[in-house]
């Protein structure tokens, strides 16, 4: 089991370059993320070799053992929320995005291509290490003191550790778009009709919640009016080996809304679902 806890403040710096002489890019645009991380909890597996059995006279045999790295706001494993830290780091994004040129007379083609969540966060506060013996044997559930020895084996040795330091989970994407316009009367005004877009996803470690189990992602938009687009999309890989996801975008002027899940699927396989998510975001423009 590895499970985290983090915070974190996004400031973003993104610029669009016209290439007015270039014979194959109308633009190229660049962003860049600087990201405060600040940690909450932190447990990671360092050796897991346990093994646990039964018999026919119902008697319980173990072998191997267990340790966790952990860092937290608490000193008992108890999950409190708090505006506090128990670790501290940084976070960068870097990406840059390209229209071609001379590809479709009814559309835009665009390649992007970003690194995500390159950094760390270091853990200072109640940072143990967590040791379970699991060799034991269980002859009989009914006798209180072997269930009190039991509980004890459980509990763990708890040895204070130095103050360590976690990657982040680094992950590649590239990605291609094609965007559907409706050219007006005008030939210099155009209006997106719909989008379609490829992605590849390749987790670069596995650290915090990350996966090396690349993706494959497709999905599409479509602008029913200049307020309202419904969205749908669908990835395949990674740590679930399929995933549909919906949403919806919701252009009200200088207010930009999208609302969309993770797995849309989970509400129909429910007992085989490993997340289920729902997200909003909120833009405002500023001329």
């Amino acid at each position: 089991m590895n499970a985290y806890w983090i915070r974190e403040i996004n400031v973003s710096y993104a610029r669009k370059l016209k290439l007015k002489s270039n014979n194959s890019f109308d633009y190229i645009s660049f962003g860049v993320s600087v990201k405060p991380q600040f940690g909450l909890y932190y447990l990671n597996t360092q050796q897991n070799d346990l093994t646990i059995s039964t018999n026919d006279t119902n008697a319980v045999q173990s072998s191997g053992r267990v340790e966790f790295l952990y860092s937290g706001l608490t000193d008992n494993n108890d999950f409190k929320y708090s505006l506090g830290n128990a670790g501290f780091g940084f976070g960068f994004d870097i990406g840059v995005n390209a229209r071609l040129k001379n590809v479709s007379k009814s559309g835009y083609v665009n390649i992007g291509l970003s690194v995500t969540d390159l950094g760390y966060i270091r853990w200072n506060k109640n940072t143990n290490s967590y040791y379970n013996d699991g060799s034991f044997i269980i002859t009989d559930i009914t006798q209180q003191s072997q269930i009190d020895s039991l509980k004890d084996i459980i509990k763990g040795t708890k040895t204070p550790v130095p103050a360590f330091t976690s990657s982040l989970s680094p992950t590649l994407r590239l990605g291609i778009s094609y965007k559907i316009i409706d050219r007006l009367k005008n030939d210099s005004l155009n209006n997106e009709r719909a989008t379609i877009a490829v992605d590849y996803v390749q987790g670069l470690n596995d650290d915090v919640g990350g996966t090396t189990k690349p993706i494959i992602g497709i999905g599409g938009e479509y602008n029913f009016s200049k307020v309202l687009s419904p969205r749908l999309g669908f990835a395949f890989g990674g740590l679930q080996s399929f995933a549909m996801s919906i949403g919806l975008g919701i252009n009200a002027g200088p207010v930009i809304i999208d609302i969309g899940t993770y797995n849309i699927a989970s509400i129909f396989e429910p007992n085989g679902t490993t997340k289920l998510s729902m997200g909003m975001g909120i833009k405002f423009k500023v001329n």
